[in-house]
């Protein structure tokens, strides 16, 4: 983590000769990675880093330095519970040969959400994170179907 917070204090004191006022954001953003670390584990960290970077890249106003994004901040510290579950269950494996396990199929957020991805290259799949489609998210048949489930169920009777 001491290799981040150094690579990303250079980064800062570039961003910041471009932009002055943003450098409050970035500290806040560099504190919350080291939280989330603290929190879930340093895959975990990384993995959001990584990820809200990308997202960012695609909509830059909508994700503020020192916002966070609740859905990857979610997976992350799931990704964190899935490794110290699987660390308590086989205390004999090191967390570096549990690492490759908690990697999942790595979707593309922008796809899946409302502004669709923009990137001419894309790193992520662009599939359904519901079901795995080859569709997004929103066009979803299974995600409708399991909301309109569970909408009826929370409906009162007379």
């Amino acid at each position: 983590m001491a290799q981040w917070h150094e690579a990303f204090r250079i980064y800062e004191a570039i961003y910041f000769e471009k932009y002055p006022t943003e450098s409050p954001k970035l500290m806040k953003y560099a504190a919350i990675i080291a939280n989330l670390a603290e929190k879930a584990g340093i895959e975990a960290a990384f993995f959001y880093d990584q990820a809200y970077r990308q997202w960012r890249e695609v909509d830059p106003l909508h994700l503020p330095w020192d916002g966070v994004n609740g859905e990857l901040f979610n997976e992350a510290l799931a990704m964190g519970l899935i490794g110290k579950t699987n660390a308590m269950k086989q205390p004999f494996l090191t967390q570096s040969l549990t690492a490759p396990a908690l990697k999942q199929k790595r979707f593309c957020y922008a796809f899946n959400n409302e502004s669709g991805c923009t990137a001419r290259i894309c790193r992520y799949e662009h599939t359904c994170q519901v079901c795995g489609g080859d569709h997004s998210r929103r066009d979803c048949q299974q995600s409708k179907h399991e909301n309109a489930d569970s909408n009826s169920t929370n409906r009162r009777g007379p």
